[in-house]
């Protein structure tokens, strides 16, 4: 698949605005990636052309159980001629932490200081990908952004928007999850992106998040049936316009021009978000 970025529906079963993007990758032997490519170990990124913007396939494991025992290959993509995907053969003893407690991770990363990262700023991984154990009893194949919320594959190729906040490496990490074995991942046309979700999609996810009145003009309420963090307001061309910690009383938007915004949160801990109109 040659590079198709669309605006469809997200993990989170609402749509996404691309505002902007920063990085893409087809994984194609023109893009540097050379046939049947192998990540020979951790911090070894093979026969990957330098100039890719990957630096390595990373595990906190022991050292016997490092990530040299998963590797990523070049594939060709089934169904597809001519164009290519990369493979990951994942090894389940790259998941098990060498500090006792320790979250298990694994995860594949940027170089530091990718162009366009911001700290703080929210982002989002778009890419395609597909796993032949989507039905394991053990546990079910999942990727990330965050090493959290993990978004389930299926058998079949989709695609897939996984966001997260520029840390302080600006560099992009895709985290796989722990499903107790050895598991396969195959991914294809990923981007890396300015993210501002819409409130377009599915009620269910956006029930919960109250936003009155709307259309409004002085005064803007926000409610829900959870614990609400901190409400940002977006413009439609992705710019954070207002921040608001303490919203009990109303957000102030008189300062606002009149058009369309997007309302961001979380309710205890999972993004929601929801438009209004300021007249």
């Amino acid at each position: 698949m040659k590079n198709v970025f669309t605006l469809l529906i997200s993990l989170f079963l609402i749509n996404s605005v691309s505002i902007g993007q920063i990085a893409s990758d087809g994984f194609e032997t023109s893009e540097g990636y050379a046939a049947e490519f192998i990540v020979r170990k951790q911090g070894a990124w093979g026969d990957v052309n330098e100039s890719t913007i990957w630096k390595d396939l990373y595990s906190n494991a022991d050292a016997s159980n490092k990530a040299y025992k998963t590797k990523a290959s070049g594939q060709n993509r089934p169904g597809s001629e001519g164009s290519q995907c990369l493979k990951f053969e994942l090894n389940a003893s790259a998941f098990i932490p060498k500090t006792e407690g320790n979250k298990p991770t694994l995860k594949l990363r940027t170089n530091d200081n990718l162009p366009g990262i911001t700290l703080g700023e929210k982002y989002a991984i778009r890419v395609w990908a597909k796993t032949p154990n989507s039905n394991t009893e053990a546990g079910k194949a999942g990727i990330s952004a965050t090493n959290g919320d993990f978004q389930l594959l299926e058998s079949t190729w989709k695609e897939y928007v996984l966001p997260f906040t520029g840390l302080n490496a600006k560099s992009v990490q895709l985290f796989f999850n722990d499903i107790g074995q050895d598991y396969e991942v195959l991914i294809d046309d990923l981007s890396v992106e300015v993210y501002v979700p819409t409130a377009i999609g599915d009620d269910a996810e956006i029930k919960s998040l109250s936003v009155y009145p709307n259309p409004a003009s002085d005064k803007l309420y926000v409610d829900a049936e959870g614990v609400i963090d901190i409400v940002k307001i977006y413009n439609i061309s992705g710019q954070q316009v207002m921040k608001a910690a303490d919203f009990s009383k109303g957000i102030d938007i008189s300062g606002l021009t009149k058009g369309m915004y997007i309302v961001s949160t979380t309710i205890e801990g999972k993004p929601v978000q929801k438009k209004f109109t300021k007249r």
